[in-house]
């Protein structure tokens, strides 16, 4: 689950300008504009599940030098995976191993594109209080407190609602959270 305290700005190291998303909707392009530090259409979140959320909008590429969409996040990682190298401050879009550019898009606008990883300013990106992102993969067991009974599958007699029962530490208890902010 996201917080907004790990939504900022994403911010081009050349142009001194941030992702925006301009308003637009789910199938259109991503877009960059002068920082202005208001949040609102600049709030992205890169997350554990390495993607680039604007919302539930997904930043999302299937060709080099193609436009950099917003899509409906799905969870398939595939299109909408990119892992950002903290060292380099560069995103890499995984499946096509090309680098978050601000460049010229194939249709000869300018914008957000993947373009081959070069070190270029224009495909250094600033994310403002990162730390590195360890992937939460741990399967957790999760026990409710008055009860102390675990949560589990569904039953046979309701395959879409979780059940509760005695811990038993089988896979049949075992939970994968992503996407998670743990707190005391």
């Amino acid at each position: 689950m996201e917080t907004s305290k790990n939504r900022k700005p994403i911010r081009n190291v050349e142009t001194n300008q941030c992702l925006d998303n301009m308003g637009r909707k789910e199938n259109e392009k991503v877009g960059f504009f002068n920082c202005h530090g208001m949040g609102g259409n600049q709030v992205f979140s890169y997350t554990a599940d390495k993607e680039i959320r604007t919302d539930d909008l997904c930043l999302d590429v299937s060709r080099l030098n193609g436009p950099v969409l917003m899509l409906k996040c799905h969870h398939l990682r595939g299109n909408q995976l990119w892992e950002y190298d903290a060292e380099r401050r560069t995103f890499l879009h995984i499946i096509t191993q090309s680098c978050l550019t601000l460049g010229r898009i194939e249709d000869g606008s300018e914008g957000p594109t993947v373009e081959a990883c070069d070190g270029s300013p224009l495909q250094t990106w600033i994310l403002r209080n990162y730390s590195r992102l360890e992937v939460f993969r741990k399967k957790l067991t999760l026990r409710h407190l008055n009860s102390n009974q675990c949560l589990a599958e569904p039953s046979e007699e309701d395959r879409l609602v979780p059940s509760m029962r005695e811990c038993g530490g089988g896979r049949a208890q075992q939970w994968l959270l992503r996407n998670t902010t743990l707190a005391a």
